[in-house]
């Protein structure tokens, strides 16, 4: 027995050791940022979809940020507003009259929801079908929240065009500021590079593909030949899914960090969040909390009990428990998945 429990702790040491040395240096933030300097003038038209459903306190700062890009002339914005109440609209002509580039906005009303689409997707669709008549170098696909500084567009698409990538996303500063946020942020960041490390992401020879659905920058010809949002029109965490369909079509992809974007949201408040944005956090939070209740259990097996009748506590339950801990976590880095939705399709255009 003691035998099996010194080859369980090394099994446990080995699985660490091998996260920590040799899975992508997942960990390392300065390993993620992007090490090219922008560009001081872009060739071609960028597209910016925006897809939006009640978004009215976030959206005008969000647009007027990308109407003070570096690159701001070769900037249009297609905001797609999916069936909002607020005044979303609105907003964004508000933020675009404010900027004084009121021409370089469209504002998309979006239609119903076809059976088969998730409604983010398909928000994102009717936009990046606009967009397209521009015939645009790149399109930046991004949410109502995030708010860019003025070199972040041109910083990522200097990523794009120093490595020949297709799809570069950038995973932006996260609101983290209420006692929920500082608990799961954290170890929502921790396990989404885990799940998806940027280094094996880069790699052209490793099928490891992923995203930042917040800001990522693509190749319109990339996107046709992964077949389009179509491809992926039933997906949850649609933007892991584009990274992995353009990938597979012979794509490069990038992803990295950024401190030149932020989100303004307040994030888990399950009262507003839509479904596909509570999902894709819970994917990396539900390997956190895997691995506490995994180490609970085999913390209450290890440790003797406080009080009442005398019981033989095996110490190698301590061991084969942190063992399984250390294997849940490998399993799941080495998946690249674990909460598979279903996706509710055809009805509430705000799924």
């Amino acid at each position: 027995m003691h035998f099996f429990a010194l080859s369980a702790g090394l099994l446990c040491l080995a699985i660490w050791v091998y996260l920590l040395t040799a899975h992508g240096r997942f960990w390392s933030v300065a390993g993620s940022r992007a090490s090219v300097k922008r560009l001081g003038a872009i060739d071609g038209a960028i597209a910016v979809v925006i897809p939006a459903r009640d978004e009215a306190d976030v959206i005008g700062s969000t647009v007027e940020s990308l109407l003070r890009q570096s690159c701001a002339r070769s900037i249009h914005i297609f905001v797609v507003d999916d069936h909002s109440s607020d005044g979303t609209a609105q907003a964004a002509r508000d933020a675009a009259c404010n900027s004084e580039r009121s021409e370089a906005l469209d504002v998309i009303t979006g239609s119903a929801l076809p059976l088969g689409w998730t409604g983010k997707l398909w928000a994102m669709e009717q936009g990046i079908q606009q967009a397209m008549s521009l015939s645009p170098k790149f399109l930046l696909l991004t949410d109502a929240d995030i708010q860019h500084s003025p070199d972040n567009v041109a910083t990522q698409v200097a990523i794009a065009e120093a490595g020949n990538y297709d799809l570069a996303s950038f995973m932006v500063k996260l609101h983290c500021q209420t006692c929920a946020e500082r608990a799961l942020i954290p170890p929502f960041v921790f396990f989404f590079f885990l799940l998806y490390p940027p280094a094996w992401i880069r790699d052209s020879r490793r099928k490891a593909a992923g995203a930042a659905g917040g800001c990522m920058l693509i190749r319109p010809a990339a996107l046709e030949r992964a077949g389009g949002m179509a491809a992926i029109r039933n997906q949850i965490i649609d933007d892991c899914a584009l990274a992995r369909a353009v990938k597979k079509s012979g794509g490069g992809v990038w992803l990295g960090v950024t401190p030149d974007a932020c989100s303004t949201r307040v994030l888990w408040d399950l009262q507003r969040d839509r479904e596909d944005d509570c999902s894709h956090r819970l994917q990396s939070v539900a390997t956190f909390g895997m691995a506490a209740a995994r180490c609970a259990t085999w913390t209450d097996d290890y440790l003797p009990a406080p009080a009442g009748p005398a019981t033989k506590r095996q110490p190698d339950v301590g061991c084969l428990g942190s063992s399984m801990l250390a294997a849940d976590v490998f399993r799941v880095s080495s998946d690249g998945s674990l909460l598979r939705p279903e996706p509710r399709m055809g009805a509430d255009p705000a799924v």
